[in-house]
């Protein structure tokens, strides 16, 4: 059988999106949340001798009970490490402010940089990079952050991210390519503080900018960047480096409060103090959104980052037990203090995230990973699926997708509901056997009624996962377990192929039997991309990776990938076209044809992203493999494959 043209994705989007999602009901384990307050006098000192009785905290518009209060004057003594991340916006910076701007943070690191004090260095120009992860290496900060810039690529030198130094007890993951401009800046902040959410203790973000003209996208799309470092406890401290017109007294009030008065001015105004108001207007909205604030100190750079580091440790730390609620679930927050003459600055929103590794350090843990690595494979039956993309020049995104039979699951009835939990450890170990990447978790299932949890039986639990890994060779492995004894055991390799982020490439490929419109799915969307995970989207659709490649002849199935070509950005991009051939276990081809994709006009975009359906029904069940291969018309050619079954 032969096809000439296969069918785009977004035709199948009725009839694929029937299958709405489970009835799965997640809880997480309540757990203290610490609040950052910072605390001044009208004239900018720091108020040092409050307690307990003299703080405030509402969350939902509720009073919290306020556990525990302390003062973090030496971050020696610090109950949690601070981290601190300069963020150079090269693409809003001309030649000379980002000149200064470099100067400044030299000498800032001489002044600061030391033990107990980690530091990373990001810039953007285009795309977020990660110039060098966490460090207390002063030398190297140095180094790192007075490189030089042409036009939008970093002059690198030798010196690796991902080099071992005493800061790589936590790190930034990779971060996806974000388009260039004003929304683009937006969207790369808010993926930063996004992959910030596995670095625990307290973050700061120091952003050298000049801002962005105001329009309502920007708006919407700074909104989720504030979301994003609330969700991630990131206080951002933009510094004015274009040194453009402050805003009067009343919206740097607002702003600072954490108001959004700037929101509703027109960006097309046509006087030019207007429009500078404007564009300085972001740098206060991010401030003040998160708990931090702008420093306008054009004639002292350094003078002004100073008094940013010199808040690093002159802050109180607030902690209180939340009520429980969904992960993922944000909850407005205010923080209060009964003293005359004082001012407080604290983020505006709790955000209930799930850590990386949740699992760590407790017994559940140790008894998987002994599994792990032992001879026993299992009681429980389950599939799954490892597709990556690349993010950055060497760096991948894993998404590993499991399908869990639900009737393996023991239930347990906990204050009138059937309550269950799995939990789940992942490693990818090297061909030396060593780990180079982990990840833990656990799910909690809840269900008030008999008829909840046997339609939650009726179809096998589906679970999601992101880690980052270098190009190489590995083995995945999983192991999971629920009360009772049984437990399940999966292992898959995995080939990333280098990528320098320069050269024409092709993701892995990922199957899928479930399709949503990005319309349908509310704030899920926006849930996955601020906790971490980046949903698989293509035009409108939000595209679920199957978790086993096992399949009917009825199943609607899709293949998705994304296609890297740096040409894209270019005035004139080059044609790209997807070549699909379907062949049997004999190597007889059963289907093959090709498409081209429509590319966006997304200015600084590298990527784009394609679906195409499996045709299933004409095949004889057995075993198959679908190969797709992406040419341009420049000559440049890649080919992927991914194997699947028909029962």
């Amino acid at each position: 059988m032969r096809i000439d043209r296969f069918t785009p994705i977004v035709c199948l989007a009725a009839a694929m999106a029937q299958t709405p999602p489970g009835p799965t009901v997640i809880r997480t384990e309540t757990r203290m949340v610490l609040v950052d307050a910072v605390v001044t006098t009208k004239t900018g000192a720091a108020v040092r001798d409050l307690t307990a009785k003299d703080f405030h905290v509402w969350e939902d518009g509720k009073p919290q009970t306020i556990q525990s209060v302390s003062f973090v004057a030496d971050p020696s003594s610090a109950p949690q490490l601070a981290y601190l991340v300069l963020l150079f916006d090269n693409a809003s910076l001309d030649l000379a402010s980002q000149s200064r701007a470099r100067d400044a943070a030299v000498a800032f690191l001489d002044a600061n940089a030391g033990p107990n004090r980690y530091m990373a260095i990001v810039n953007y120009s285009g795309a977020i990079a990660i110039s060098q992860n966490f460090t207390t290496d002063t030398d190297r900060l140095k180094r790192v952050a007075n490189q030089e810039y042409v036009g939008a690529e970093v002059a690198r030198s030798t010196l690796d991210p991902n080099a071992p130094t005493a800061g790589n007890m936590a790190r930034i993951q990779a971060t996806a390519t974000a388009a260039s401009g004003a929304g683009g800046f937006a969207r790369g902040l808010a993926s930063l503080a996004a992959n910030l959410a596995g670095v625990p203790g307290r973050k700061s973000v120091v952003v050298f900018s000049a801002g962005y003209a105001l329009t309502p996208q920007l708006a919407e799309q700074l909104n989720h960047a504030e979301e994003a470092c609330n969700r991630s406890d990131v206080a951002l401290y933009p510094v004015d480096v274009g040194g453009l017109t402050q805003p009067d007294a009343q919206t740097s009030l607002d702003s600072q409060a954490g108001g959004r008065a700037g929101r509703g001015r027109n960006a097309a105004q046509s006087s030019p103090a207007a429009v500078a108001e404007s564009t300085e207007q972001i740098l206060y909205n991010l401030a003040g959104a998160t708990g931090g604030y702008v420093s306008t100190n054009t004639n002292s750079l350094l003078a002004g980052l100073m008094k940013i580091a010199r808040e690093q440790t002159d802050y109180y730390l607030l902690g209180y037990t939340p009520p429980e609620s969904p992960d993922g679930s944000c909850h407005p927050l205010k923080v209060r203090v009964d003293r005359a003459g004082t001012n407080v600055r604290a983020r505006v929103s709790y955000c209930n995230v799930k850590a990386v590794d949740l699992l760590a350090g407790k017994p559940v843990e140790e008894d998987l990973e002994y599994r792990l690595t032992g001879n026993d494979p299992g009681n429980i039956a389950a599939s799954m699926q490892v597709p990556f993309f690349y993010t950055e020049a060497d760096t991948a995104r894993l998404n590993v997708a499991m399908e869990i039979p639900t009737g393996s699951i023991h239930f347990e009835k906990v204050k009138g509901k059937s309550h269950a939990e799995l939990n789940i450890v992942g490693i990818a170990y090297l061909p030396d056997g060593s780990a180079a990447a982990r990840f833990s978790d656990t799910v909690k299932l809840d269900f008030a009624s008999q008829k909840e949890l046997q339609a939650f039986r009726a179809q096998p639990l589906h679970y999601e996962k992101e880690f980052f890994a270098a190009p190489g060779s590995y083995t995945l492995k999983v192991a999971f377990s629920s009360a009772g004894g049984g437990f399940g055991k999966l292992q898959v390799p995995i080939a990333i192929q280098p990528y320098d982020g320069k050269q024409f490439m092709l993701s892995g490929l990922a199957l899928s039997k479930e399709v949503h419109p990005t319309s349908e799915l509310g704030s899920a969307q926006d849930t996955e991309l601020l906790e971490g995970r980046t949903p698989l989207v293509f035009k409108d659709m939000r595209i679920v990776p199957a978790g086993t490649n096992r399949f009917t002849r009825s199943d609607r199935v899709a293949i998705y990938g994304e296609v890297y070509e740096p040409l894209l950005a270019a005035a004139a991009p080059p044609i790209v076209e997807l070549r699909m051939r379907i062949v049997d276990s004999a190597g007889t081809v059963k289907s093959e044809g090709a498409v081209r994709p429509e590319i966006a006009p997304d200015a600084g975009a590298t990527s784009l992203s394609f679906a195409l359906k499996l045709k299933l029904d004409a095949l004889a069940p057995g075993a198959y493999r679908a190969a797709v291969e992406a040419v341009d018309s420049a000559g440049k050619t890649m080919l992927r494959s991914v194997d699947f079954e028909i029962r």
